[in-house]
């Protein structure tokens, strides 16, 4: 069987003037520094391989699960790899997050979506809506990752990115203990109310899922401007 991963992810053809390029400045895997080869990006197929799986999609009531349960009312939440500092996963969303890489999350976005193609995931989601950033913030940043990896998941999956929430301004969530992100993430995010979207399925996505405090307060503030709506939630990694 053709693996997800193959299928799904975007081919991007060389012209002759790029082979010339990579003959000059050769296209390195990101990870181990090896020679990417033909239609590979970022990563080289050996070490993707190697990134770390969470399995989730066979573990009932896993990790993301139990960090919004009880919290808020959603559908089915999951987390494609696992986030530990050092791997091979947080290097890469280190990347795209403070080396100007959107590129890299798009493609990771694709990832997400070639592990989960053969599963039902997505059979019933009617549109993908991205965690935002606060508007300063995706200014200093030049993008938001998050709609970076919606967009590369949604390129795939056939399904609309909708821009349904909009940020506050609040303080990094970075190196803030489990009490102090559960405070600042209160109120952190909004709404705007669109026709058409009430009574669907809405899925949000995110990059790292840590405490699920952010999560929480993406998908309530949905939740109160789409009352109708199933929400679900999709990360690319969890914190273990």
């Amino acid at each position: 069987a053709v693996s997800g991963l193959m299928r799904c992810t975007p081919k991007t053809k060389m012209t002759s003037f790029s082979r010339l390029l990579s003959l000059v400045y050769p296209r390195l895997c990101l990870l181990c520094s090896e020679r990417l080869v033909g239609d590979e990006q970022f990563v080289c197929g050996s070490c993707r391989e190697m990134f770390p799986k969470t399995g989730f999609l066979d573990a009932r009531h896993n990790a993301v699960e139990q960090r919004l349960a009880g919290m808020v009312r959603f559908d089915r939440a999951m987390a494609v790899y696992y986030y530990v500092r050092g791997n091979s996963v947080s290097r890469l969303v280190h990347d795209f997050k403070y080396h100007n890489m959107p590129k890299l999350a798009r493609w990771l976005g694709t990832q997400m979506y070639g592990e989960l193609v053969f599963t039902d995931f997505f059979s019933d989601i009617d549109a993908v809506i991205p965690v935002p950033l606060h508007w300063t913030r995706r200014l200093r940043r030049g993008y938001n990752q998050a709609a970076e990896l919606a967009a590369g998941l949604c390129e795939c999956a056939g399904l609309p990115v909708a821009g349904l929430l909009r940020a506050r301004m609040h303080i990094s969530q970075t190196r803030r203990t489990l009490r102090q992100r559960a405070d600042n993430a209160r109120g952190k995010y909004y709404a705007v109310r669109e026709e058409g979207y009430d009574g669907r399925h809405l899925l949000v996505v995110d990059d790292v899922c840590t405490t699920g405090s952010t999560l929480i307060a993406a998908v309530r503030a949905l939740a109160e401007a789409y009352p109708q709506s199933r929400i679900s939630v999709l990360t690319l990694a969890a914190t273990v």
